[in-house]
């Protein structure tokens, strides 16, 4: 039978200060944000990257387009579970939630492709029963 108090381990000095090193390279890295293995993999440089990317130009939702969409929801007793199902794959953003969130007036702008799509949409419905 194997007895463990004859074990004798003997930890190399130079092993333990290199894994010191490591976490201290390992928290420097998360609190700077800085992959010093991989610079263009590291947080500072994505950022740097999609500062450079478009950005989605957004409208605002005017009290006029709001009162609009209320009325459309209202003529056509028409739900946003409903345009959500129905939209294009292009329109992956689009979601019942959001829809929910224009008629209710939480959210302020809109994509205006979105936008346009479900106007539309609510438009070629017939009016409720």
């Amino acid at each position: 039978m194997f007895n463990f108090s004859d074990l004798h381990i003997s930890i190399n000095p130079f092993i333990c200060a290199e894994i010191a090193s490591s976490a201290r390279a390992i928290g420097a890295s998360l609190r700077k944000g800085v992959d010093r293995h991989k610079p263009d993999k590291s947080l500072t440089a994505r950022r740097e990257a999609s500062d450079h990317r478009p950005r989605k130009k957004y409208i605002e939702i005017s009290p006029d387009m709001l009162k609009e969409l209320r009325a459309e929801f209202e003529r056509t007793n028409a739900k946003p579970a409903a345009i959500f199902r129905a939209r294009p794959p292009s329109l992956r953003g689009l979601t019942e939630i959001k829809i929910s969130h224009w008629r209710t007036g939480r959210v302020k702008r809109a994509d205006p492709t979105e936008w346009a799509y479900v106007m539309k949409f609510l438009r070629s419905l017939p009016d409720k029963a």
